[in-house]
């Protein structure tokens, strides 16, 4: 069966290594020349031998890589070494389909087409170094199956192998033509969306972000130990707190204290911690950023909604309405901004994206990330700024408590929140609850810090708690900030909010877990921690999670701590 072999040259050296291009030999010559065995103790410097490293060095070469030839064995060439340990193994497998024609190279791309016959395709994303490997095997030339394998910068960790579907990553067009292409994040292997001018670029700009800084840490390492904790409490912790809210979701306070009595929700019912969408949702949004390197794909998250949507618990309208769009084929970037959705819906799935990128340099991709996987449901600008606000509130609680910080100050956390969404709003929206005025929901989120000395009565009774956006989200915000080292009053607060208690739940649950980390949960809340529904799962992708953070953050300063 065809496959495709491609080295892809760094995009920093601008296509100057390019086969047959006199800068490429000369540099390769020099690093030839001058190669030193390889190091096989970064601490003490000991050097082991050559053919130590000859396995890594062909690795490094088939994705591109210029630096690979200082741990090799100056002898012969790099064409030679390719040629004698890549091309001529593909070559002698058998041939079952005759090969494609090889697409033509660009100066701009920095991409060769080594070889099309039976083997391995191979690319690399540019922006973050991650290794894509797909594999199609077949009967009679005809492809069934197509692996994507992700590798760490650690070059020898395989972290995962992850089925794609041929109907949403497609190798080659109906005219033949290659459908690799460079997208945001890299190269990618599907059909491109997302180029200048195209319907799903200019859809992106009506929801504008700022390049927004993380704020000074207490130490520039992040601990890998901490972030593994806050990760996993704020996946528990946003399933426990949908947990507690989502008996009495859609409830009046009225009805709340008929039904359980003056206190309200004081536990979990004996059924323990049951998803709703909130929790459901949270987690394909998980599952898609762990199997796609922590960057949206459309298109798959897509599929996710529409396999979701026959068996979710308590759906909400604008999330019902999209999953049918997308079931009948209309393009993604076209559902949210034609239902014109601004309810929490977006915002109840935004917390791992949150986590994902809590690790970069900045929180600008976070901030992306967030309004591309809140578009395929919601358009309304504020309920994309609510999913953004989620996703920054939560990134930033695991980034400063990752860094060494006990403490936060409000102002400074809400501030940063406001200001990440500040771009979004190009007007103020009208409240739905007497008396009505106008306001943003980025200054709506700035006057928190002046609620918590009033009850969460006299709070909810002024915002509202229903599935408005406006009302929910700085409703679930309030509830965290008002016991932000207190989980249980937390999640309490938050389940007898009334009405939309399951997101507000949800939402609080994920920013008290992001902040105080899964050992505080599990040693204050032992009855509800265990009592999670699919806990294993739900621990389990907080590994993948992780380790997803983990591989974004490499490369950049500051790096992980020795210690994780």
């Amino acid at each position: 069966m065809p496959t495709t072999v491609i080295l892809a040259t760094p995009k920093r050296l601008q296509g100057k290594c390019l086969p047959g291009s006199p800068p490429r030999d000369e540099r390769l010559t020099s690093i030839l020349q001058n190669a030193l065995p390889p190091r096989m103790n970064d601490f003490t410097e000991e050097r082991g031998t050559y053919e130590d490293w000859i396995t890594w060095g062909v690795y490094n070469l088939a994705n591109g890589m210029t630096t690979w030839a200082t741990e090799i064995k100056p002898e012969g060439t790099v064409d030679a070494l390719y040629e004698r340990e890549v091309a001529n193994v593909v070559a002698s497998l058998p041939r079952t389909a005759p090969a494609i024609e090889a697409d033509l190279e660009t100066e701009e791309s920095g991409i060769e087409l080594v070889e099309i016959t039976e083997g391995v395709i191979l690319s690399i994303e540019r922006e973050t170094d991650r290794r894509l490997y797909g594999v199609f095997t077949g009967t009679d030339g005809d492809p069934v199956d197509f692996v994507a394998v992700q590798t760490s910068l650690r070059k020898d960790r395989i972290l995962r192998r992850t089925p794609l579907s041929l109907a949403t990553h497609p190798m080659r067009g109906a005219d033949g033509s290659s459908l690799l292409f460079e997208g945001y994040h890299g190269w990618h292997l599907g059909t491109p969306t997302a180029g200048p001018g195209s319907p799903e670029a200019i859809v992106l700009q009506r929801y504008p972000v700022p390049k927004l800084e993380w704020p000074e840490a207490k130490s520039q390492y992040r601990n890998l130990i901490v972030l593994r904790d806050r990760f996993m409490g704020s996946l528990i912790g946003g399933a426990i707190g949908d947990g507690l809210g989502g008996p009495v979701d859609g409830l009046s306070r009225a009805k709340v204290h008929a039904r359980l009595g003056p206190l309200g929700v004081e536990d979990l019912p004996p059924e323990g911690a049951r998803w709703s969408d909130a929790t459901q949702l949270s987690v394909e949004v998980a599952r898609s950023l762990a199997e796609h390197g922590g960057h949206s794909d459309p298109a798959d998250f897509a599929a996710r909604l529409v396999a979701w949507r026959p068996t979710g618990h308590g759906v909400g309208p604008a999330t019902q309405a999209a999953a049918a769009a997308l079931a009948d084929g209309e393009p993604w970037y076209e559902i949210g901004p034609r239902l014109d959705s601004s309810d929490n819906g977006a915002a109840v799935r935004s917390g791992p994206i949150g986590l994902v990128h809590s690790g970069e340099t900045n929180a600008t991709a976070l901030l992306r990330e967030a309004v591309r996987f809140a578009l395929p449901t919601h358009g309304g600008k504020v309920g994309i700024a609510a999913a953004v606000a989620v996703a920054a509130a939560v990134g930033y609680l695991a980034r400063l408590a990752s860094t060494g910080s006990t403490t936060f100050e409000v102002g400074a956390f809400l501030d940063f929140v406001a200001t990440a969404i500040g771009e979004i709003e190009v007007e103020p929206t009208p409240t739905r609850r007497p008396p009505v005025r106008s306001i943003y929901l980025r200054d709506r989120i700035r006057r928190i810090e002046t609620w918590l000395e009033r009850t969460p009565e006299a709070v909810f009774d002024r915002i509202w708690t229903g599935d408005f956006a406006l009302e929910s989200v700085p409703a679930a915000i309030y509830c965290f900030l008002r016991a932000p080292d207190r989980p249980k009053d937390a999640l309490l607060t938050a389940a007898n909010a009334s009405h939309e208690t399951a997101a507000i739940g949800s939402i609080t649950g994920n920013l008290v877990g992001a902040w105080v980390g899964a050992d505080r949960l599990r040693d204050e809340l032992p009855g509800w921690w265990a009592s999670v529904e699919r806990l294993d799962e739900l621990l389990a992708l907080s590994d993948l999670l992780v380790d997803t953070s983990a591989d974004l953050a490499e490369g950049e300063e500051p790096p992980l701590s020795p210690l994780g």
